[in-house]
């Protein structure tokens, strides 16, 4: 299992890349195909304007950016296909608006969410007609206590999203280890396959 199944994470900061948007993608293209990469999480957006070349204004720039790595996880530049998860920030009036709504529900004692819009992401307006999904998450202290987070389905290409929040765990109540594509696999509490994962990873 060590060797055949665990995966590489690679960390690439902005002091290796060039904010020029065809050399900052001729580079990724480059990683993509050297370190054979199946999925690329940006973190976050936003920080890519400060980077901004001269000649650029920022929300343009941010919006390029963003344009060039959903082309790039399609494979449009000659480079396998990728999947790319964007981390995006809400613009500071969402945020306001989701914590005076956030409130305890007093007939039913069920905590509300204020909804999340999709045109909430700060200063990108391409992300709605690049993306395939986009989902709104939301987590405050009551939420972090009880180790739970919201989240909202603002887009689905491919099915109709679920516009109402929704709740779940970050930290699972149990998952599998081993084949899980037949199902034959061991269920485990979180307790317990940590206890094996650190096992089986000690000596890294």
């Amino acid at each position: 299992y060590k060797k055949s199944r665990r995966g590489k994470t690679y960390y690439v900061t902005m002091s290796d890349l060039s904010p020029d948007p065809l050399s900052f993608i001729t580079k990724l293209v480059q990683i993509i195909k050297t370190k054979k990469i199946d999925y690329i999480i940006l973190d976050y957006l936003q920080r890519l304007e400060n980077w901004t070349p001269r000649g650029y204004n920022e929300i343009t720039y941010l919006n390029i950016m963003q344009s060039s790595l959903a082309n790039l996880a399609l494979g449009l530049y000659d480079n396998p296909p990728v999947v790319y998860i964007s981390l995006v920030q809400l613009k500071k009036e969402a945020v306001e608006r989701l914590g005076k709504v956030s409130m305890k529900d007093t007939e039913s004692g069920k905590k509300k969410i204020g909804r999340i819009n999709i045109a909430d992401g700060a200063k990108v307006s391409s992300i709605e007609r690049d993306s395939f999904i986009i989902l709104g998450l939301y987590c405050d202290d009551d939420l972090k206590i009880q180790k739970q987070m919201a989240y909202q389905e603002l887009k689905a290409r491919y099915g109709n999203p679920v516009s109402k929040s929704q709740f779940t765990y970050y930290d699972p109540e149990y998952c599998y280890l081993g084949d899980v594509e037949n199902l034959d696999s061991e269920v485990y509490s979180t307790q317990e396959a940590n206890q094996i994962m650190e096992e089986a990873f000690s000596d890294l």
